[in-house]
């Protein structure tokens, strides 16, 4: 039988054509009206009449400009993908945003610090791992205690929208779609994950081996809808997903990120197949940490029937 999680979707208005219309009003919603945030800066640099500030096309940053404009701008365009995502779920699907998350009355608020917690700290010791082998492509980069400070503050208010709106889309609403398909749960874990995978292929990190790097795309989505379809829950990926992007946003950053941030710590070079074999070996011990382990997990929480 189905997937517990991936049967969310027989509530409500599930038609093929339902769907349809919905994907195409989520990404008209955050194309529109988030694009118009991400604007902004891109104006606001044009028109300041300062030559010191302009935009990158070469490196896609702004420079001469504070990250944190650029950064709320940004976010604020998730939060509109957060809202076109409840209005399509609750207007043309007919069903609740939570039948994105849970089966059960309530979102779990504990799993999802869980989730957090536990992804934080295999990102930690993942970068502790590359600093003792890669030393020299650390650096400290905190130069302003007063504005990292104030990044954190818009950090911790603005990235659970970005990350619980990217979770709500590939591994809630995508995922459940395409279980419709089949209800043979490794398709749509698969495709969400590629689905996932594919507007980062334009991240400016693509230029450090863009096959590695896609690759460490589809491993985490990948990971992130098996844990999901394991739990019957989305709450723990939604908890990763914001530990991620906090860790990287606030403790250790790319300097050639796609979202320049106030980070403690700058990795000057990237190095796409360390980050891929370290997804891939935390991603397997928190799933056996998980489900085999029983940590955080103290009831049978796996609905899929084998």
């Amino acid at each position: 039988m189905k997937n517990v999680f991936l049967q969310l979707a027989d509530e409500g208005r599930n038609q093929w054509w339902a769907y349809l219309i919905g994907i195409l009003l989520i990404l008209m919603i955050w194309f529109i009206l988030g694009g118009l945030f991400t604007l902004v800066p891109l104006l606001w640099v044009q028109m300041d009449q300062d030559p010191a500030t302009f935009f990158n096309m070469q490196t896609k940053h702004f420079e001469g400009v504070n990250p944190l404009f650029p950064f709320v701008s940004l976010n604020i365009s998730f939060i509109m993908l957060f809202l076109a995502i409840w209005i399509t779920v609750r207007f043309i699907n007919k069903r609740p945003l939570k039948s994105l998350i849970t089966p059960l009355p309530r979102v779990d608020w504990k799993r999802i610090f869980h989730g957090f917690l536990l992804f934080l700290i295999f990102g930690a010791t993942a970068s502790l791992v590359e600093f003792v082998f890669y030393p020299s492509i650390y650096t400290v980069s905190l130069t302003h205690p007063g504005r990292y400070l104030l990044f954190v503050l818009a950090a911790l208010l603005l990235t659970p929208f970005q990350s619980t709106a990217e979770e709500l889309l590939f591994r809630g609403y995508l995922m459940q779609a395409l279980g419709r398909i089949t209800g043979k749960f490794l398709f749509p874990a698969i495709g969400s994950a590629v689905l996932f995978m594919l507007p980062h292929l334009v991240n400016p990190e693509m230029t450090n081996n863009a096959l590695v790097m896609s690759l460490n795309y589809f491993v985490i989505g990948l990971f992130f809808a098996l844990i999901t379809l394991e739990d019957g829950r989305l709450e723990l990926a939604i908890g990763m997903h914001a530990a991620n992007n906090l860790y990287a946003g606030l403790v250790v950053n790319y300097s050639g990120s796609a979202l320049q941030t106030e980070s403690l710590f700058l990795v000057k070079e990237l190095n796409p197949l360390f980050s891929l074999v370290s997804i891939v070996i935390a991603s397997c011990l928190i799933f056996i940490l998980l489900f085999h382990r029983k940590i955080f997990v103290t009831r049978k929480t796996n609905y899929r029937n084998h």
